[in-house]
C-alpha cells in the first residue's frame, strides 16, 4: 500500500510539473519569438521581396530597413570593404543611429515580442539602412549616376562586418535591370567584381548625391 501511495504522489507531481511548464511556455511565447525551422534558414530575396513591406518600412527620416534585415536566424555575416568617405558621409548623416527597443510591434498586443539581443546600432544599422534604399531607388536614376562616374575608383578602404539579407540574387537581378536600361553598363568599373565588392561601390557612388 505504501508503494502505490508513493507511485500515485509521484505521478501526480509529476503532471503537475508537466502543466506549470506547458503554462510558462506559453506565457514567454508572448514575449518571445520561437522561430519555426523555416525561419531558421538564411534567406535570399529577390528583389522584388526587398521592395516590399516586408523587409522596408517608413521612419521620421524616410524609408528605411524591417526588422528582417538583422534577423540571425534568416542573415548571413559578411564582410564589406567601403571607402573612407563613405564612413564619414554616414558619421554626418541626421536623425536615429540606433534601435531604442527590441520589441517588435505586432498586430495584436499578444503578437508583440522581444527580438533576442541587443538593439541594433552603429555602422552596421546605417549599412542597412542604406543598402536598402539604394535596392529601393529609381533605377533610371541609378543609370544616370553611373554614367556621371563612369571610372569611378574608390580611395582607400575600411573594412566592416555586418549581418545582411543574403543579397547574391537581389544585386544580380539589379544588374539584369540595369543593362535592360542601357547594356552599355555591362563593363562599368563599379559592376565587374562579384555582388559584394559591386554593392560597395553603388553605396559609395550613391553617398555623393545624398
Amino acid at each position: 500500500m505504501y508503494t502505490i501511495r508513493k507511485y500515485l504522489k509521484h505521478l501526480f507531481f509529476k503532471r503537475l510539473t508537466a502543466n506549470i511548464l506547458i503554462k510558462i511556455d506559453t506565457i514567454c511565447s508572448r514575449f518571445y519569438n520561437i522561430p519555426s525551422h523555416s525561419e531558421c534558414m538564411p534567406s535570399k530575396p529577390s528583389l522584388d521581396d526587398l521592395r516590399t513591406w516586408k523587409y522596408i518600412k517608413r521612419s521620421d527620416s524616410g524609408t528605411t530597413h524591417s526588422r528582417l534585415w538583422e534577423n540571425s536566424k534568416t542573415t548571413i555575416v559578411v564582410s564589406l570593404r567601403l571607402d573612407e568617405s563613405f564612413f564619414t558621409y554616414l558619421d554626418k548623416q541626421t536623425g536615429p543611429k540606433k534601435r531604442n527597443s527590441n520589441r517588435v510591434v505586432g498586430k495584436t498586443p499578444d503578437a508583440w515580442f522581444l527580438q533576442p539581443g541587443r538593439p541594433a546600432k552603429g555602422y552596421s544599422h546605417q549599412i542597412r539602412k542604406e543598402l536598402s534604399r539604394l535596392l529601393t531607388m529609381d533605377i533610371d536614376r541609378m543609370v544616370v549616376m553611373l554614367h556621371q562616374n563612369p571610372n569611378y575608383k574608390s580611395g582607400k578602404k575600411k573594412k566592416l562586418t555586418a549581418r545582411l539579407p543574403d543579397l547574391s540574387q537581389a544585386i544580380e537581378e539589379l544588374f539584369q535591370e540595369l543593362l535592360i536600361r542601357d547594356e552599355r553598363l555591362v563593363e562599368h568599373i563599379a559592376l565587374r567584381k562579384l555582388w559584394i565588392p559591386a554593392m560597395c561601390r553603388l553605396l559609395e557612388i550613391r553617398s555623393m548625391y545624398q
